[in-house]
Parts: C-alpha cells; sequence; structure tokens
C-alpha cells in the first residue's frame, strides 16, 4: 500500500511543521483542518520497509470507518432508486392548486387595466401606461422575497408561511376591490351600454378614484409575487426529490398549469368582462367588482 506522509499533531509548533511557515498562520489554520479531515477517513497503514508499524493505522483500524461510508453509499443507493415524486397527491395537491392560482391572479391584474382604467374610468392613454408600469413594479420584489424565504423561517418552514402569506395579501387586495361601489363611468352611455364621446363627462369625479384601485391592484400584485417566489423554492425542493432520469417533470408540468392559469385568466376577461362599458362588444358582461 501506498506511504502517507506523516501529519504534524494539532499541538506541534508550526516552525517545524514543513506546509506552515512562522508567519502563515492563514496557512497553518487551513493544513490543520486538512489533516484532522484526513486522519477521520484517509488513512493508511505505511508499507512494512517503512521499518516502524507502530506508528501507522493497522488494517483492522480501517474497518472503523466503513460504516460511515456504508451510510453514503445507502443514502446515494436511496435517493437513486426512490419511488418517483409526484405532485398530484392529496398530500401534494396544494403546489399545482396555488402555481395555477398565481398565474391566474397575476394575468387578472395585468389585464383589467384596458377596459377598465381606460374605458370605464376614461383615463388617458398616457396615464394607463404609467399604471401598466406600477403594476409591474413588484416583479423586481422576486430576488427581495427570495432571500427573505431562505434566511427568515417562520415557525420553522421557509416556503409555506410565505405562500400563505402571498394569498392573504391577495386576498385582501381583492375584498378591498370587491366591497367598494364603483363609481358610475366617465363618459355618458347610449342606451346599449357604449359611451358617447360627443358629450362632456357625466361623472369628471371618476378620475379620483382611480388612485384606490391601482393601490389594490399593487397590492394584489405584491402578493401573488410573494406567493409565486416561495411556490417556486417548494418546487424546487420538490425537484431534488426527482431521480436523475426523470428530473425535470415536476418542473415542466408546473409550467403548464402556469400557461393553464394564465390561458383561463384571459378567457375569464376575454368572455366575462368584454361588456360596452368596459371597450368590449358584448351586451352582458361582469362588472370590475364582481370579477374581482
Amino acid at each position: 500500500m501506498a506511504h502517507t506522509r506523516d501529519l504534524p499533531d494539532e499541538g506541534q509548533d508550526s516552525t517545524t511543521s514543513g506546509p506552515c511557515s512562522p508567519d502563515g498562520e492563514h496557512y497553518e489554520a487551513s493544513f490543520k483542518k486538512a489533516a484532522s479531515d484526513l486522519s477521520k477517513a484517509t488513512t493508511v497503514a505505511p508499507s512494512p520497509s517503512d521499518g516502524d508499524m507502530s506508528t501507522g493505522t493497522s488494517l483492522a483500524d480501517l474497518d472503523t470507518i466503513k460504516p460511515d461510508m456504508a451510510d453514503v453509499e445507502r443514502a446515494v443507493e436511496l435517493q437513486s432508486t426512490q419511488a418517483p415524486v409526484s405532485l398530484w397527491t392529496c398530500r401534494t395537491i396544494g403546489i399545482p392548486l396555488s402555481t395555477f392560482a398565481i398565474a391566474f391572479l397575476n394575468a387578472i391584474t395585468m389585464g383589467v387595466g384596458y377596459g377598465f382604467f381606460l374605458g370605464y374610468l376614461g383615463l388617458d392613454s398616457y396615464v394607463m401606461s404609467s399604471i401598466q408600469a406600477l403594476m409591474k413594479l413588484p416583479e423586481v420584489l422576486l430576488l427581495p422575497f427570495g432571500v427573505i424565504n431562505d434566511c427568515v423561517p417562520i415557525c420553522g418552514y421557509h416556503r409555506k408561511p410565505y405562500l400563505l402569506l402571498g394569498f392573504v395579501i391577495s386576498a385582501c387586495a381583492l375584498l378591498l376591490m370587491s366591497v367598494k361601489e364603483l363609481p358610475a363611468p366617465y363618459f355618458c352611455q347610449h342606451a346599449d351600454g357604449s359611451y358617447d364621446h360627443t358629450l362632456p363627462p357625466c361623472n369628471p369625479d371618476a378620475h379620483e378614484e382611480k388612485s384606490w384601485y391601482v393601490f389594490c391592484l399593487v397590492l394584489l400584485s405584491i402578493g401573488g409575487q410573494m406567493g409565486f417566489v416561495a411556490s417556486e423554492g417548494l418546487l424546487i425542493e420538490y425537484s431534488q426529490l426527482e431521480p436523475v432520469e426523470r428530473r425535470g417533470t415536476i418542473k415542466a408540468e408546473m409550467t403548464i398549469v402556469n400557461l393553464v392559469g394564465t390561458l383561463a385568466a384571459t378567457l375569464v376577461i376575454g368572455f366575462c368582462m368584454n361588456g360596452k362599458e368596459y371597450l368590449g362588444t358584448f351586451t352582458w358582461g361582469l362588472s370590475f367588482s364582481q370579477l374581482m
């Protein structure tokens, strides 16, 4: 067997140890740590030609490190042969549902602006563009929310409390918008519900209501982004449990769920909020408060 160089004892003077210089405290500490780690797992007995067998480790002593290595091997074997992880069980179905709900809310937040602000409240196009940019502002919070998720656990959990908190914030924003009575439209309406832009506004005070709804929609977006970060973190943790040959399946499934949620929100807005008061063509539809 190969001969290993004798390592200095932890109490040995640094002036006598080869790797360390008298003024190299950093190298001394690093060398001692490496020596300690090496002595725990990789010490090999010297060859008979060294002349002193008492200073080496016997072959029988090598058996003492086998349980640790066996534990590692069993863990690797268990990870590679475990049953495929599924998110479609009673215990894990909350992740797909939350992914769908978050995608649905985010799409609703960005989709209602055109008909409500530009049509119902009669805002100018440049004001509408500013509102849409403001509603995208919570997207910059993805990184801070991720850091908070990782570094500040709540009751020992890093993901689920923040996921629930995001839904609570979103629910509060939706509740505030749904209970507030809608003002009358800014423009006067014909009998069929379309707007008459030739007449002076029937409710010029409608412009003053925009700040309240912008605040609620931004709050809704903040809740959605917080839930999105927590959901993605939990999704990554589950993905790491997948066998190597199936790794990525969970992420692909949740991407599909996310797209389905976005599509569902688009269909809801297209069919249920397409009345003429929201610059649509239908003679029926849900009001903004009803949709919220």
